[in-house]
């Protein structure tokens, strides 16, 4: 039957989908061999990779262990040079420490590098950075200006030279207590006398105080 075609059964009734199945199944399986193949390799070359590496760092180690430590030092003309540079650099400094004067500011313990303040009570060597708190201090050499009026208070006889020992003897010793207290002047302003117990202040202090005692000396000169 020249010219005769015959039909297969899939251009009857179209492509057979089992078919197409089973092939992407091969497929998929081929592909997945080939994938686990393919991590195999890659694992086995990391791995003789990583003993290389690991096999060079213990040699390394042993042949330092096993050799000496070598210093290397630059050449002798050299080190002389250098030397000879520090000595005349220790020098350098060494002179220009003792040279140069002293700045004025505060010392490593914190304190001005300043004129003291010294007490003007005859026989004392008390001194200070600040005329307030030489003030305060001569406040000791005359007799307390502040009791405590608590009744049985043991330091009611004694009393305080000045007021803020007073205010704190309160706060600790009878707290909650009521008292009212004003600061009183220095001994010295209310009783005139007691200036001639005091020293004349310096001419250079120039502090309210010093100007003030200079003053009433002055005027207690002149009336004697």
């Amino acid at each position: 039957m020249s010219g005769s075609h015959f039909l297969y059964t899939h251009e009857i009734v179209g492509p057979n989908p089992y078919e197409e199945a089973r092939v992407m199944q091969y497929t998929i399986a081929l592909a997945a061999e080939y994938a686990e193949t393919l991590a195999n390799v890659a694992q086995e070359a990391l791995d003789q990779v990583s003993k290389k590496a690991s096999q060079a760092s213990q040699d390394e180690f042993s042949t330092r262990a096993a050799a000496p430590s070598e210093v290397i030092l630059p050449p002798a003309s050299k080190r002389r040079k250098t030397m000879a540079s520090v000595s005349k650099t220790k020098k350098k400094n060494a002179g220009a420490s003792k040279s140069a004067p002293k700045k004025p500011g505060r010392s490593a313990k914190g304190e001005e590098n300043c004129r003291r303040t010294a007490c003007l009570y005859p026989g004392c060597s008390y001194s200070y950075t600040r005329p307030h708190d030489r003030d305060r201090h001569m406040q000791s050499h005359f007799e307390p200006q502040y009791h405590c009026e608590v009744p049985g208070c043991r330091r009611g006889a004694k009393g305080f030279f000045r007021h803020d020992a007073l205010r704190r003897h309160m706060n600790s010793e009878h707290p909650g207590l009521e008292y009212v207290s004003k600061q009183l002047p220095f001994p010295w302003h209310s009783n005139t006398e007691l200036i001639w117990k005091l020293k004349m202040p310096p001419a250079d202090d120039f502090d309210p105080e010093s100007c003030f005692l200079r003053r009433e000396r002055q005027k207690m000169a002149l009336h004697t």
